[in-house]
């Protein structure tokens, strides 16, 4: 039988998987408290206790597999207690039969992996914190605004939004018929309309997480220097019932001036004729 706890070497030497047990956003590396550590533990996967209600037994199942998880495989949770315990039962109902904890988790921060740039993609509680004017972990720089974008009127907006959350249409950043971005002339125009200048920190949501993305590539390639997305969008505040406001989006101060070149970040845009060339670079794939 597997013992209760195993240290990372000795589940490591025995081929053993590690499984962080935490919300995405601790894995990816914000710190739980201003000082604590950051990241995750050496190839840990991440299976969030949250995300075990909306996960049926086979999807649970195709996750282990993609993974290449084996129910004979030793693994190793850590988490807080109850997450421990929520995603060890589902294990254990899925077939895994040695599911242990692992005793020197978050230990050895010198360890510890990280996402990326994971300070881009903020969580609830950090808007939240941000809003009461606590201190968070990557503040911004200066000025900061969250913003919900979406297509077309601000339907759902209307009845419920992040409080002191702005409004932007995606008709504003691109047209049809293919939904290209729209002119620099007219992206000036918009960014100035809301009030951000290129030292404004945007944090960006969505009912539907492709269009904050969009609009996200869209103002780094202006040259907004710091833009966020919130993990999971609109969905992820709602789910961790924090506040919520009603009605139109207040009334915004026009920025007078961008005060930089736009775009500033043309690289991250390329036009037909840059991809077709990329055709026939070895250097470039055209994905």
């Amino acid at each position: 039988d597997m013992p209760h706890s195993l240290t990372l070497d000795q589940l490591q030497a025995q081929n053993g998987a590690v499984i962080d047990t935490r919300v995405s956003a601790f894995y990816n590396g914000w710190p739980q408290t201003l000082s604590g550590t950051s990241g995750h533990e050496p190839a840990a996967l991440n299976l969030s206790a949250s995300w075990l209600g909306a996960m049926s037994d086979e999807q649970l199942s195709g996750w282990a597999k993609q993974h290449r998880l084996t129910p004979d495989m030793p693994v190793a949770l850590y988490g807080n207690d109850d997450d421990n315990q929520t995603v060890k039962a589902r294990l254990e109902k899925a077939g895994f039969t040695h599911v242990s904890t692992l005793s020197d988790a978050l230990q050895q921060s010198d360890r510890l992996q990280r996402l990326a740039h994971f300070e881009q993609l903020v969580y609830p509680q950090w808007i939240r914190q941000l809003q009461q004017g606590k201190p968070v972990t990557a503040a911004p720089a200066g000025e900061w605004k969250v913003i919900e974008a979406g297509w077309g009127a601000p339907k759902l907006y209307l009845l419920s939004h992040i409080p002191g959350a702005g409004y932007i249409d995606t008709n504003e950043v691109e047209s049809e018929p293919l939904w290209n971005k729209v002119s620099d002339e007219k992206l000036k125009a918009m960014l100035a309309k809301h009030g951000i200048r290129h030292d404004t920190t945007v944090i960006l949501y969505g009912r539907d997480v492709y269009a904050a993305a969009r609009v996200a590539q869209i103002m780094l390639y202006a040259g907004v220097k710091d833009v966020r997305i919130l993990d999971g969008g609109w969905k992820a505040w709602s789910d961790a019932s924090l506040p919520v406001e009603r009605g139109t989006p207040a009334k915004v101060k026009p920025a007078p001036d961008f005060g930089a070149p736009i775009p500033s970040q043309p690289r991250l845009m390329v036009d037909m004729e840059q991809a077709r060339g990329m055709l026939h670079r070895q250097d470039a794939s055209l994905v």
